[in-house]
C-alpha cells in the first residue's frame, strides 16, 4: 500500500513538472522601470517552480499593481491558467532569462482581457522582477503574443482578435532598461481598404521614442542636437495656419513647430542612421524595400521614377488629403520620408 501510494505522488509530482515546463520556441505602450527586485532563488534542474515563485512573489508588489492599475479596480484579477515561461537571454550576460505571460480580465466589470509579459532576469542564483509587457487585449485589433527569445531578440507574432480577417505578421522586441521596445513589425495589408499609411513616431539608435506629434520641448529632449530655423511667410502646404512657418531641423529630423509650439513630423532622411519609423501597416527603416511596401496598397497606388529615384505616394492617413512621399533609392531602399500638404 505505501508502495503504491509512493509511486502515485512521484507521477503526480512528474506530470506537474512536465506541464509547468515550456520549451525555448523559434512581439504603444512597454512599461517597466528597469529596476530589479529579487522574487526567488533559482532552484536547481527544472526551474519552472522558481520562476512560479517569483511570479506570485511580485504579485503583491505595490509598483506591479500600479503599473497594470489593479488597486484601481475591484473588478480586475490576474488570470494564470494559461500561463506560459519563455527563457533566453535578455541581457547579454549568457544567462538564460524569463518571459511570463499572463492577462488581467474583467476590468471595470466588463468580459474583457488584456495580455502581458512579466520580466524575470537570472541575476546571482536569484530571479529579480524587471518589469512587465504590456501586449494588448481583446478590445484592440490586435494582441502580441511572444514564441522566443533568439540572439537577444524576442520574436514573436501579432494575432488578431476576433473574425475581423486581419493577417497575423511577425513583430520583434528588445529588452532595454528594464522594458521590451518594439524594434520591428512586419509590413502588412491591414485590410482597410484604402491607400494610406500613417506615421506614428520614430525609434532613435539610441532606443528614444520620438511621437510623430508633440510639443517643441519634447522633441528637443528626445532628439538631441537640433535648431530652430524660421522660415518667414507660410506657403501654401505648411501643416500650420499661422501665417508663418518654423522648422525644428537636426542630422536626419524635419518638423515643423506651431505658434504654440506645438511640433508636426515633416521629413526624414533614412540614409546612414538607425532610425526605425513606426506606421499602422508596420515598421520602415533604410532597409525596407519598395517591394515590401507596395504589398501593403492596391494597384492603384502611386508610383513614378524620379531620375534614379522612385516615388510611392499614398493618403497620409484614412480621410487625409496630405501625402505621404515615400522616396526608394539603390537597390530599391528607403531613402527617405515626406509629409506632404496639399494646397
Amino acid at each position: 500500500m505505501k508502495r503504491g501510494y509512493y509511486y502515485f505522488l512521484l507521477i503526480t509530482l512528474f506530470v506537474f513538472l512536465t506541464n509547468c515546463r515550456q520549451q525555448d520556441s523559434e512581439q504603444t505602450s512597454l512599461t517597466g522601470n528597469g529596476e530589479t527586485k529579487t522574487t526567488a532563488e533559482l532552484s536547481s534542474g527544472n526551474d519552472s517552480l522558481s520562476i512560479m515563485k517569483a511570479f506570485q512573489n511580485v504579485e503583491a508588489d505595490k509598483e506591479f499593481r500600479e503599473k497594470l492599475a489593479l488597486d484601481d479596480d475591484d473588478h480586475a484579477s490576474i488570470y494564470k491558467d494559461n500561463m506560459q515561461i519563455i527563457r533566453g537571454d535578455l541581457d547579454g550576460d549568457g544567462r538564460p532569462d524569463a518571459l511570463v505571460s499572463f492577462s488581467v480580465e474583467g476590468r471595470g466589470g466588463g468580459n474583457n482581457a488584456d495580455f502581458h509579459y512579466a520580466i524575470f532576469l537570472n541575476k546571482e542564483g536569484q530571479w529579480q522582477y524587471s518589469g512587465v509587457a504590456d501586449m494588448r487585449g481583446s478590445m484592440n485589433n490586435y494582441y502580441f503574443d511572444l514564441k522566443s527569445v533568439q540572439n537577444g531578440i524576442v520574436i514573436g507574432e501579432a494575432t488578431p482578435v476576433g473574425d475581423g480577417g486581419l493577417p497575423l505578421y511577425r513583430t520583434e522586441y528588445k529588452y532595454v532598461n528594464g522594458t521590451l521596445v518594439n524594434t520591428y513589425e512586419e509590413l502588412h495589408d491591414d485590410l482597410t481598404g484604402g491607400n494610406f499609411m500613417t506615421v506614428n513616431g520614430f525609434l532613435t539608435g539610441g532606443y528614444k521614442n520620438i511621437p510623430a506629434r508633440g510639443t517643441l520641448s519634447e522633441l528637443q529632449r528626445l532628439s538631441g542636437n537640433g535648431k530652430v530655423v524660421d522660415k518667414g511667410s507660410a506657403p501654401c502646404g505648411t501643416l500650420f495656419d499661422d501665417g508663418s512657418y518654423r522648422y525644428y531641423e537636426n542630422k536626419y529630423f524635419t518638423f515643423e513647430i506651431s505658434s504654440e509650439d506645438e511640433v508636426a513630423f515633416k521629413q526624414i532622411d533614412l540614409k546612414g542612421n538607425n532610425i526605425i519609423i513606426y506606421t499602422d501597416k508596420g515598421t520602415l527603416n533604410k532597409d525596407t524595400r519598395l517591394d515590401e511596401v507596395r504589398k501593403c496598397f492596391d494597384d492603384s497606388v502611386i508610383v513614378e521614377h524620379e531620375g534614379k529615384r522612385v516615388l510611392l505616394q499614398v493618403f497620409a492617413g484614412e480621410g487625409i488629403d496630405d501625402l505621404l512621399q515615400l522616396y526608394f533609392g539603390k537597390g530599391g531602399r528607403l531613402e527617405s520620408v515626406i509629409y506632404f500638404v496639399q494646397c
